[in-house]
């Protein structure tokens, strides 16, 4: 599952992906975070220095996942890059 992250533009192409199944269904959330989506979103986002327009489809995926439940946002929240990452986007210029 790891081949696709070492190109950024196809890596953002899937995280667009994930954002599309992970904005309706709890269960597709809930299956993507049991194969360790999760913590690969987590990394594609704390890649993002200086945060761009790449970063839009890992961040709104993340968000999408965060939304669906409260086991998964402290699953999230565990990750030691989640926070930092997103304070980092927030700080950006270019959000």
């Amino acid at each position: 599952m790891n081949w696709y992250l070492q190109e950024p533009k196809l890596a953002s192409e899937v995280a667009w992906i994930l954002t599309y199944l992970t904005a309706g269904d709890r269960h597709y959330a809930a299956e993507l975070l049991e194969m360790g989506v999760g913590p690969l979103l987590v990394a594609q986002l704390a890649k993002q220095r200086p945060a761009t327009a790449q970063a839009v489809p890992f961040i709104r995926t993340l968000g999408n996942l965060i939304c669906a439940s409260d086991m998964f946002t402290i699953g999230l929240s565990r990750e030691a890059d989640f926070l930092p990452s997103l304070f980092h986007c927030l700080e950006s210029d270019s959000r």
